[in-house]
């Protein structure tokens, strides 16, 4: 067995294994801080890119008694460079629409070469960045290749034509439905039809436990929407024979038990049939809350927010999720349409533990959040948990049961690791609030 880092690094080269020459063993931090400045003099000569050094414990049983974490080994540590900088132009901005609705304005710059890396896109994050840093096209910005990766605009050098700062747009630049703002988000309520979602949004609504669609799965979805079969979750219900088989991956039995199950989903209960329409906070839970207490969707439609939000103690938040879904004109012609084509969701006796708050994932469990996150804020993560009856504390603490840490995650992350907390991630919050 090797005793030290170095050892083994050594048998690897004697087996032919090509390691890098630029390695070495220190003492201390001020070695370590030493070969961090020798390294970075000689990073633009290397003939491949980095954005820093690894600093490891030599000795292999002393990695072994300090052990891991969760995301890293305790023995190891990555030490970064400073960010690659350049100034210039930006010719325009564009809006890209995720899968989520969220629009991010993204700056397209004149060419410059950062860090090796001709960069010709920087992310502008959304409009209270913009703002904050008053942004516009026709600007010398600071370009930044944000942990050597993302380009990013850091700030504005000098002003172009234009004194102000660019707008986002109050309509969805993919499908023209009106823009929601949600926070620091300005989100497309168009939740069923707008084309820069759509794949999301089918993949959710025939999943297993939405419409139960078999045989629509992200594979499927990916290769009917792009060739032309599907354009909204209504189209689904007008695929007929012959427009599947044709298609690359798929056979004459495979179209028939695809058709055969699209029939069959036509017959589902009502809380599944509102779960599967993606309402932004609507999980399981609170789907069959509606159904509980608001009966079928024309009477969950003409709701008012304060009806929604006192109803059963949801929170206002989600209130007006559900109420400006239903403001969306598109997506009550789509849930129409599909009353038309047969689907006929079915009043079932709602579980005893579907409707009781106290079931879900979330209530009576004290929650902390440190990070970002992906398709969240901070704050209405939180807001989130007190509406569904959970606890948000500020400081970390023993009996803490949910430590959610998204990306670059903060002090109350590592206090969280020395105590030993169950620490999860997005998908793990998301999976407990649709308990």
């Amino acid at each position: 067995a090797f005793k030290t880092q170095i050892e083994l690094i050594n048998k690897l080269k004697s087996l032919g294994i090509n390691i890098d020459k630029n390695i070495r063993v220190v003492r201390g931090i001020r070695g370590a801080l030493d070969f961090f400045d020798d390294i970075a003099k000689i990073r633009d000569a290397l003939p491949f890119e980095i954005d820093g050094i690894v600093i490891k414990v030599n000795d292999i049983l002393l990695q072994k008694q300090l052990g891991e974490i969760s995301k890293s080994p305790r023995w190891a540590a990555a030490y970064k460079f400073s960010a690659k900088q350049e100034i210039s132009s930006i010719v325009d901005i564009e809006i890209s629409v995720g899968r989520t609705g969220i629009l991010t304005p993204v700056a397209i710059l004149e060419p410059v070469n950062v860090g090796g890396v001709v960069v010709r896109r920087a992310t502008l994050h959304n409009q209270d960045e913009i703002n904050k840093k008053n942004i516009d096209i026709g600007d010398r910005v600071l370009v930044e290749r944000s942990g050597d990766v993302i380009p990013e605009v850091i700030k504005v050098i000098s002003k172009g034509e234009r004194s102000g700062a660019f707008e986002l747009p109050n309509k969805c630049p993919c499908c023209r439905a009106d823009i929601v703002i949600d926070g620091a988000a300005y989100r497309c309520m168009n939740e069923l039809s707008c084309s820069c979602q759509i794949k999301g949004i089918i993949v959710h609504f025939a999943s297993k436990r939405a419409m139960n669609i078999e045989g629509l799965g992200e594979k499927a979805v990916d290769k009917l929407v792009d060739a032309g079969l599907i354009k909204n979750v209504l189209d689904i219900y007008y695929l007929k024979q012959g427009d599947i088989g044709s298609i690359d991956g798929f056979g004459k039995k495979s179209e028939e038990n695809l058709l055969n199950a699209i029939e069959k989903s036509k017959n589902i209960s009502y809380d599944r049939f509102i779960y599967a329409l993606g309402i932004r906070h609507v999980g399981e839970h609170i789907a069959g809350l509606l159904v509980k207490y608001f009966g079928d969707v024309n009477v969950i439609k003409n709701a008012t927010v304060e009806d929604l939000s006192s109803k059963f103690g949801i929170g206002e938040e989600i209130g007006k999720s559900i109420y400006s879904f239903f403001r969306e004109e598109s997506n009550v012609n789509v849930i129409t349409g599909l009353f038309e084509v047969g689907v006929a969701p079915y009043i079932a006796d709602v579980p005893k533990e579907k409707t009781d708050g106290g079931s879900s994932g979330v209530f009576g469990k004290s929650f902390i959040f440190t990070g970002k996150f992906d398709d969240f804020t901070r704050d209405e993560a939180e807001r989130l948990v007190k509406n569904m009856g959970g606890n948000v504390e500020k400081t970390v603490k023993k009996k803490l049961n949910y430590v959610v840490a998204g990306s670059n995650p903060g002090s109350k992350y590592d206090k969280a690791v020395k105590l030993h907390l169950n620490i999860i991630n997005e998908n793990d919050f998301k999976e407990l609030i649709n308990k």
